[in-house]
């Protein structure tokens, strides 16, 4: 537990951190005739070295904010080589009917526990 609370002092906050991917090319497409929305997007390895992908949330929000859908994908079996992108499909059905904002985010379950 110390070592995900506090990778910095054990030497693991490179092979943890994330600030060398990001999530680009977000693309949602809403298929109301067959009741499902599918979200594809990039997630993109700007680092010199390879990373081990990080698990990605993905939720549908109302026009109020409220959390409608969430869903969190996990390829962390995958490394992302330098430069290198992968594409991922997440698909939400039945769709809400009221969803209006998608919120990407990469981390690990403490991250997304907190935020």
């Amino acid at each position: 537990m110390l070592i995900v609370m506090f990778p910095q002092k054990a030497g693991l906050d490179s092979l943890l951190s994330n600030k060398h991917l990001s999530i680009k090319d977000i693309q949602v497409e809403n298929q109301q005739d067959i009741d499902k929305i599918t979200i594809r997007y990039k997630i993109f390895n700007s680092a010199t070295r390879e990373r081990v992908m990080p698990l990605v949330r993905v939720r549908l929000f109302d026009k109020h904010q409220r959390l409608l859908k969430s869903h969190i994908v996990d390829h962390t079996k995958i490394l992302l080589a330098p430069k290198q992108y992968l594409l991922i499909g997440t698909e939400f059905a039945p769709a809400p009917s009221k969803a209006e904002f998608v919120d990407i985010m990469i981390g690990n379950r403490l991250d997304f526990l907190v935020r």
